[in-house]
């Protein structure tokens, strides 16, 4: 290989529960490619612990490190789950029980909540998860090494504004943050403030990248398809399209900032005193399930699930290696079209 041949790229990288698991695919067979260099990861809840399981695993083991080291988290966390069952019938015993007068909206939400886990999950800890992020990460070093720029995001409780973690300030805590779903966990403190899930503000953060990377490139991996095929019924289902709706549509009007930006350095409308430069997109993203019950749930990390994202994943990142590599560099690939809830009169920038 030539160094012509390599291409730098940037990588955002969506959340999605164990959906995450399309994203450490796509990771993987992206790094697996030895013409693709890395210079930045961002990355929202499961993305957030992809982002930085790569960029852990990378410090010593190179690419073949961050592989290993995705691959053995996935698969600890599927057996963590697997010990922590919980019946959700004795579940709704306990809480009907408990409950005094009416059933409240709050209490509903709550309760639907906790049905939609099949698992038990501590709502102050967040375990299973955050030991088994501990486990594979040491944070201290992690924040000391700066070879690949890193990024996750939480959303500030208080005040409802993003809040971004770069390398020198990630903690398991920040981690935890990024996955803080409210109706499943309580807010994660770090000093003074309080957090939920970073998807409400940005599923994953893209500006990051456009002002702390150097390069152009941007590749986003989205995780799950952004239309539904059916209507929610379950307590599941209905949780799970609340939050695709929610944290699609932050995605999208991201890409549309990213497109309206480029535009106008394209057509010279902004120059280069405004600090910003034309962002060339790419998309690795999930089609739709032909069928519904091939979908697994965002709550369900079984490793069955997660071996079909994970192998959904590669596969599209190879189609899209094969498709596009020679774009990068050269020109935008990311079609918005495909996104359902994306404005019609974008498209992308093809020369």
């Amino acid at each position: 290989m030539t160094v012509s041949d390599s291409r730098t790229i940037s990588v955002a990288l969506q959340g999605g529960g164990a959906d995450g698991a399309f994203g450490w695919g796509a990771l993987d067979r992206i790094l697996e490619d030895q013409r693709i260099d890395i210079e930045a990861l961002t990355g929202t809840s499961s993305g957030a612990v992809n982002a930085a399981l790569a960029a852990y695993g990378m410090m010593d083991g190179g690419r073949e490190g961050a592989r290993a080291l995705l691959e053995s988290f996935w698969r600890e966390l599927s057996r963590a789950f697997r010990e922590h069952p919980w019946s959700k019938v004795s579940l709704l015993r306990i809480l009907l029980t408990l409950r005094r007068g009416p059933l409240s909206q709050r209490t509903f939400m709550e309760l639907m909540g906790r049905l939609a886990s099949p698992y038990r999950l501590d709502p102050e800890t967040m375990d299973p998860i955050r030991s088994v992020i501990d486990q594979h990460i040491d944070f201290e070093k992690l924040r000391a090494d700066s070879s690949v720029k890193l990024f996750v995001n939480a959303t500030d409780v208080r005040t409802g504004d993003v809040r971004i973690f770069d390398r020198s300030e990630i903690s398991l805590d920040a981690i935890c943050a990024s996955a803080c779903i409210p109706l499943l966990f309580e807010p994660v403190r770090i000093g003074q403030e309080a957090y939920w899930d970073g998807g409400y503000l940005g599923n994953p953060p893209i500006f990051p990248l456009i002002y702390h990377a150097s390069t152009s490139d941007i590749l986003l991996i989205r995780t799950g398809p952004v239309g539904a095929q059916a209507l929610p019924r379950t307590p599941t289902e209905l949780l799970e399209r609340v939050f695709e709706v929610t944290f699609s549509s932050t995605f999208v009007r991201e890409m549309r900032a990213i497109e309206l930006i480029s535009r106008l350095v394209t057509e010279e409308k902004i120059g280069p005193d405004a600090g910003v430069r034309d962002i060339r997109t790419h998309l690795i993203g999930a089609e739709k399930s032909p069928d519904a019950s091939d979908s697994p749930s965002k709550l369900n990390p079984d490793w069955e699930s997660i071996e079909r994202n994970r192998d959904r994943g590669y596969e599209a990142a190879d189609r899209w290696l094969a498709e596009s590599f020679h774009d990068i560099g050269q020109r935008t690939t990311a079609d918005l079209q495909s996104l359902s809830l994306a404005s019609p009169e974008i498209t992308p920038r093809r020369s």
